[in-house]
């Protein structure tokens, strides 16, 4: 077990449990101090940390105060004229003692005074003080106060800045950052809950090489606005007749979804398979409140893939102990599957996956990811179909829709026993386990790669998420302010690109030249050295100057806004 300190998103510890044997105790299974336990009948558990030793009141640090440029500098400034005025102090007084002592100042009644050297010297000293004290500016700090203070109100009253939606007025936090804002040369900026409402909505799929959803998002609407382009009007109808249809997380309407569920057989099986991984394929919570069910995600993507399953006919109900009960519409059936490992989605993964054990005794692999992560993965033979929903993949992306490829793979009763046992050995070993925190090569994640292979393609998902009100033209006028804008995303390279387009954060082509800098364009270090030298504008002198080239020496010799 490890002693306890400050790092609330790691622990490393193995528990020894009779008849069971040896387990680790991760992060996961940690309730931090302050937590709230939701859904959960009962546990067993042991105190691991109390008092000042929990890893909350460990991490705990004093809240930095907030100061302008301008209160720091003001300041320093009045430190140096403190510091001025004991100086002129410090000579008055002395050059007092010593014009007393020369004067002889004995004989002279209303003068005479006598006491120690040292003492006269400190009491002449806080004369000169007092004398001197207008030296220091104390009203230049009531100064600023009072006008910090009518500074916010002229913001908080300022109608350009009032969101009538939630009726709330600009909110001013700290008044003394108010001369920092128009200061502001570069904002570094999140796309998810930032640029957009992290509200997720099922919008299109792509089922078995056939691709399902009409109706076109924002993000394409402005991306075609900025194109000189028309939108056709089907598919203007068809965004109108989605909207009609939208549940809560799901906006969708296509007619050849009806008709191939109606007509096509083998079609309406691919289909059912893809919407019940989606039901199973997840780490939603349900909650019981008021007799109602309601789903609790941590990833909003998540909850909307859910919430399209139930849509489409598989409604997720319940976790029960190990198993994972899912309602089939159709049918009025309930669907138990067994749910023997969760294989969690990291940034490093770029995917998720689940091993249940059907009701059919079938264990199977589910998972879902990024192309980038999922492609390597699937098993050989389905070449025409990878190109057939990578392209559909494309033209979601350039709508601005979050795309996730979903997967399968049947598994013997001897592979995943063979696999189940190392896999509990490597996550119970505590070197693997700080191996893995530290990034470098271990067992787990050779064995989680290791089981995700040879995978059957079922399809791709498309979720929107809708940008926020006013956030094109916000970006418009930051821009016409001189201000130098950076936006990370995690999503493909044409959502990037087409989201950006539709903030107003690129122009389109035909306006701008883009350069995109991926694997395929620039392939390595001399292909980027030879953009870097390209866009810098560095004369050839100047570049030869650099010697030994380093990319940094040479950004932050000639640095470039881009």
């Amino acid at each position: 077990m490890e002693h306890p300190n400050k790092l609330i998103d790691s622990f490393d510890g193995v528990i020894d449990l009779t008849g069971i044997g040896r387990e680790p105790i991760l992060p996961n299974n940690v309730l931090l101090r302050g937590c709230v336990l939701r859904n959960t009948d009962h546990v067993y558990g042991c105190v691991l940390n109390t008092g000042h030793d929990t890893k909350i009141m460990m991490s705990n640090t004093e809240t930095p105060s907030k100061l302008s440029n301008m209160e720091l500098k003001a300041s320093y400034e009045i430190r140096r004229i403190i510091l001025l005025l004991v100086c002129v102090c410090l000579v008055g007084c002395t050059g007092q003692l010593i014009w007393l002592q020369y004067k002889k100042i004995n004989h002279i009644s209303y003068l005479h005074w006598d006491p120690s050297l040292g003492g006269e010297w400190v009491v002449q000293f806080f004369y000169f003080f007092l004398l001197h004290a207008t030296f220091i500016p104390v009203s230049l700090y009531v100064s600023m106060s009072l006008t910090r203070f009518f500074q916010s109100y002229f913001m908080i009253q300022d109608l350009e800045m009032y969101y009538a939606k939630t009726d709330s007025p600009m909110t001013v936090r700290t008044m003394t950052l108010n001369e920092e804002l128009g200061q502001i040369s570069h904002i570094f900026s999140d796309k998810t809950g930032t640029l957009t409402c992290n509200v997720m909505d099922f919008r299109k799929c792509s089922i078995n090489g056939v691709s399902y959803g009409v109706g076109i998002t924002e993000i394409g609407k402005a991306s075609w606005k900025l194109q000189g382009k028309e939108i056709p009007q089907e598919v203007l109808e068809g965004e109108m007749k989605a909207k009609a249809n939208a549940v809560p997380h799901v906006s969708f309407y296509c007619p050849d979804y009806d008709r191939d569920i109606a007509t096509n057989p083998s079609q309406r099986q691919k289909i059912h398979q893809f919407f019940r991984v989606l039901s199973i394929c997840h780490d939603v919570t349900p909650e019981k409140i008021d007799g109602k069910v309601k789903l609790s995600a941590s990833n909003p993507d998540d909850e909307a893939l859910v919430y399209a399953a139930a849509y489409f006919g598989f409604d997720f109900v319940d976790r029960r102990e190990r198993y994972i009960v899912v309602r089939n519409k159709s049918s009025g059936r309930e669907d138990l599957a067994e749910l023997l490992a969760t294989i969690e989605f990291t940034s490093k993964r770029k995917r998720m996956s689940v091993i249940v054990k059907d009701a059919d005794g079938v264990i199977r692999v589910y998972s879902k990811g990024a192309d980038v992560a999922m492609v390597p993965r699937l098993a050989r033979g389905q070449e025409g179909l990878l190109t057939v929903s990578d392209n559909h993949m494309r033209q979601y992306a350039v709508e601005g829709l979050r795309c996730l490829m979903i997967c399968s793979a049947d598994l013997t009763q001897e592979q995943y026993a063979s696999w189940s046992q190392r896999y509990h050995e490597a996550c119970a070993d505590l070197s693997q386990i700080e191996r893995k925190k530290k990034g470098l090569d271990n067992r787990i994640e050779e064995l989680e790669d290791a089981i995700e292979r040879n995978l059957s393609l079922l399809g791709e998902t498309a979720i929107e998420d809708r940008l926020q009100d006013g956030v094109p033209e916000t970006i418009a006028d930051l821009a016409r302010a001189g201000i130098n804008i950076w936006v990370l995303t995690g999503d493909k390279e044409e959502t990037a690109i087409n989201i950006a387009v539709a903030c107003n954060l690129v122009q389109p082509r035909e306006y701008m030249d883009q350069i995109v800098v991926n694997k395929s364009t620039f392939p390595d270090n001399e292909a980027m050295l030879r953009l870097f030298k390209q866009e810098s504008l560095v004369s050839e002198e100047d570049w030869d100057m650099c010697g030994h080239f380093s990319a940094q020496r040479c950004y932050g010799r000639y640095p470039i806004d881009t």
